[in-house]
């Protein structure tokens, strides 16, 4: 639910990033916590906090539906999860923003990216997250059963989502508004 960006400003030029086509080996860490892999240039990183994530989920599910449909239910959350974070690639693909690197911890999904080269390309990246949620809320509301279910459960990550607290879309879309807004613009000259 939360991106990581690897350049400090956006308003830096950002070159197009070939992606090559091979899967490099993976690598575990010595505590075991960690599972690293690149595929097409883009670090993947799987932590064993993860796991805590696919429990919550099932958990969620199973509360509501029993254990067997609980275990569908969660994974379907978890799989609107991670439309969540192709939203921002995908986005960040179109607008030649590179990805860096993707994975899930204990806080859920991730993708690291460098910052858009424009303020605009940002807001949309940082956007589209959000923009998947409301998608599934959309079609899935009137939907008795587990489709309902769903669409509440990306309402409630949604909304909290927007909330200005570290890691979610709503900080970065606040700091975003709040450096545009303080940042002095050159004075614009006189048509006289």
């Amino acid at each position: 639910m939360h991106q990581q960006s690897s350049s400090a400003k956006y308003g830096m030029p950002v070159a197009s990033q070939h992606l090559g086509s091979e899967v490099r080996p993976i690598s575990i860490d010595r505590e075991g916590s960690q599972v690293n892999f690149e595929y097409k240039s883009i670090k993947i990183q799987i932590t064993a906090g993860a796991l805590v994530m696919v429990v919550a989920a099932w958990v969620a599910g199973a509360g509501k539906f029993g254990l067997g449909w609980g275990a569908v239910a969660g994974g379907l959350l978890l799989l609107t999860l991670f439309f969540h974070e192709l939203g921002h690639i995908g986005v960040a693909l179109v607008t030649s923003t590179p990805i860096t690197c993707m994975g899930a911890c204990l806080k859920g999904p991730y993708v690291g990216r460098k910052i858009a080269s424009s303020f605009g390309r940002e807001i949309s990246i940082v956007s589209a997250g959000l923009i998947v949620h409301l998608i599934i809320v959309l079609s899935c509301w009137s939907t008795p059963g587990i489709a309902h279910w769903l669409a509440l459960m990306n309402l409630y990550i949604g909304v909290y989502n927007l909330l200005p607290v570290p890691g979610s879309d709503g900080r970065r879309l606040v700091k975003l508004i709040y450096e545009r807004l303080n940042t002095k613009q050159p004075a614009m000259a006189s048509a006289s």
